[in-house]
């Protein structure tokens, strides 16, 4: 077996507990440990490292993201800042998604990108950024996949009403801009002017995504 193929090997059996089982048996007369220590059971014997994916922590996964945005549903935003300031929204969502609004030019989250979207009834009212262009990194690196987390006005207050995980490609982009689903704007204030790329309302609905189908 060669190293690549030991290593894809390792994947297939990561989760599989009977086939761990099985492989712990053939090999050692104790009893069954578990999978983790059965999976670095068999790893040492191919003289391979354990796949990176397990040591990701779990509230690094996307479906531990993904629990986190089901269960605020309804959840009140909180605000912080000056009525004025756009980000506040999105600031706010961050924090009760992540704990807080992480800084430079990585993720928001280890799994996705996070954008929110303002909506009213069946429709997005206001494109939503993507990133501020820049001659050192381009906006949409960070965002091959994106949660999107829909935000509802009411009143002075904004409700998370629902989200919605998608996966892009440098093809889907360009094909996006092409397609005229992605425009580019003015972003920043009149004290530090900068140029942004923003997803356009339209393309929501023409993708099924908002309002949900189901």
């Amino acid at each position: 077996m060669t190293d690549d193929e030991a290593d894809r090997f390792l994947l297939v059996v990561q989760h599989d507990h009977s086939t761990l089982a099985r492989l712990w048996r053939e090999r050692s007369q104790e009893p069954f440990p578990g999978r983790a220590e059965a999976l670095l059971a068999v790893a040492r014997t191919l003289g391979r490292p354990l796949p990176p994916s397990e040591y990701v922590l779990p509230e690094h996964t996307l479906a531990w993201l993904l629990e986190r945005a089901s269960k605020l549903r309804g959840r009140k935003i909180p605000l912080r800042g000056a009525a004025g300031h756009k980000g506040r929204v999105g600031d706010g969502v961050e924090r009760l998604l992540v704990g807080g609004k992480v800084a430079g030019m990585a993720a928001d989250h280890p799994a996705a990108e996070i954008k929110s979207v303002p909506v009213a009834g069946d429709g997005v009212v206001e494109r939503v950024k993507l990133g501020v262009l820049s001659p050192r990194s381009n906006p949409l690196d960070k965002c091959d996949r994106i949660l999107f987390v829909f935000v509802e006005p009411r009143g002075q207050d904004f409700f998370i009403a629902g989200h919605h995980a998608h996966e892009f490609t440098f093809e889907t982009w360009t094909a996006m801009w092409h397609d005229g689903w992605i425009v580019e704007t003015a972003a920043g204030s009149p004290e530090r002017p900068a140029r942004g790329l923003y997803l356009v309302p339209r393309w929501f609905r023409a993708q099924g995504i908002w309002p949900p189908r189901d």
